[in-house]
């Protein structure tokens, strides 16, 4: 049996999960990390993600690192979505490697998602696929009440809310600027606003061997707060267990090998209205695995090498806050903590010089990181995470965690017979 302290990893990563390499790097060998930085006219914020993280060796070469492993015992983990064709080929090259390979397109491709949908016998959210800003600009004027959702490349915008045409103009002409001469290209869904449901769903873990046997069960408040409970597969709620079913077929012919997240509307009939397929590691919760799950470097060598072994929990329920910061959507803060908190405290985007933890800003995002806890309730994780919170300094950083919003769905569950949380 190949043991962790013999496994040399290399983490190929665009900066979001960059918290990972320490914590890898506790149990395993050596682990080189890799964030893609190469152009005609390089810059340093990409190829400084993962400088000086504890433990981990930050790399300038993918390729070249690639020839430090052996395929048979070392490990090549994706954590994001952007790789699957390159994960695919690793694998046929017996490689051993972590990540959800070509399964990536059902986050990546929602008009994908949506008749993939259609096949599993899953309910699909009544939509309009969209090409083109005037054609979109023109349908808004008609209706009222949707979700816009952008098809492919996320970068452009996230999710938005369309109340009616007056509300989202603004977005729409932000959205034509931003995308310029391919503006009549760009691919939109627009979708019914699902009413009267609640927002859950499940984080697993997939091998070839299938899911791992417990999962987080969790609520969340996007870009503020979650809060999962760790739950057999098997005692998961019946329309959560149902999605999971239903995907089953499609996993088994796009051979995923990592992590997943499913974002579902469950409606007062209990039935499930999957609205977000999250093809990676979910954040939140990776960050809550990671500081949860004892043996989740052997779950990552089980997943890459297809196995599957038993996850081990510290603790029953999992809370985590979200840390956000405006200024750093734009230039690097620091982000300082005291020691005595550090396994709570997840940073992106991370970079450690002399000794300080630097957030270095890739996209347009201004989350920063994330403050966990662990307890025997989810009052007693919610009260470590607030602790946590409390005690991290960066500039401008804010957080709310709004748990009396989580409590109201998780209520909600529960009256509709989705079992005690």
């Amino acid at each position: 049996m190949t043991k962790l302290s013999d496994v040399k990893v290399l983490f190929h990563d665009y900066g979001p999960y960059s918290f990972m390499g320490p914590i890898m790097a506790r149990e395993f060998n050596k682990v080189f990390y890799y964030s893609p930085w190469k152009g005609s006219l390089p810059r340093p914020e990409r190829a400084m993600i993962g400088e000086g993280l504890d433990g981990v060796t930050n790399v300038d070469s993918f390729w070249s690192s690639l020839n430090e492993l052996d395929p048979k015992r070392d490990l090549i983990v994706f954590f994001d979505v952007g790789e699957g064709d390159l994960q695919v080929s690793l694998r046929k090259q017996g490689y051993n490697v972590f990540g959800m390979g070509l399964a990536e397109e059902l986050e990546s491709n929602r008009h994908t998602f949506k008749k993939e949908l259609k096949k599993m016998g899953l309910p699909v959210v009544p939509f309009e696929f969209i090409a083109g800003i005037d054609k979109l600009d023109k349908h808004l004027q008609t209706v009222e009440d949707k979700w816009v959702k952008v098809n492919k490349y996320r970068w452009l915008g996230e999710t938005f809310p369309h109340v009616n045409y007056i509300h989202s103009k603004s977005r729409i002409d932000e959205l034509s600027h931003v995308a310029q001469a391919y503006k009549q290209k760009i691919e939109f869904i627009v979708e019914d606003a699902i009413k009267d449901a609640i927002e859950t769903g499940s984080d697993n873990l997939v091998s070839s061997k299938g899911y791992f046997d417990t999962c987080l069960y969790g609520f969340e408040r996007k870009g503020k707060s979650y809060t999962a409970k760790v739950m057999d597969i098997e005692k998961l709620p019946k329309p959560v267990k149902q999605v999971l079913a239903k995907l089953i077929p499609y996993y088994k012919r796009t051979k995923p090998m990592g992590m997943f997240s499913t974002e579902l509307r469950i409606d007062r009939d209990n039935k499930p209205w999957f609205i977000d397929a999250t093809q990676r590691g979910g954040m939140p919760p990776t960050e809550s695995i990671a500081r949860n799950c004892k043996n989740f470097n052997a779950a990552i060598y089980a997943v890459a090498t297809g196995d599957k072994i038993k996850l081990e929990w510290e603790a029953p329920y999992v809370s985590q806050i979200e840390l956000k910061s405006p200024r750093a959507a734009k230039e690097s803060i620091v982000v300082e903590f005291p020691d005595k908190v550090k396994e709570n405290v997840f940073v992106q985007n991370a970079c450690k010089l002399d000794g300080v933890i630097h957030y270095i800003p890739q996209e347009k995002w201004d989350i920063v990181g994330a403050a966990t806890g662990i307890g025997k309730s989810k009052e007693a994780s919610r009260e470590m995470a607030e602790d946590t919170s409390k005690q991290i300094t960066a500039d401008e950083i804010e957080y709310g965690a709004e748990w009396d919003e989580i409590d109201k769905e998780i209520a909600q569950a529960e009256k509709q017979g989705m079992g005690k949380f």
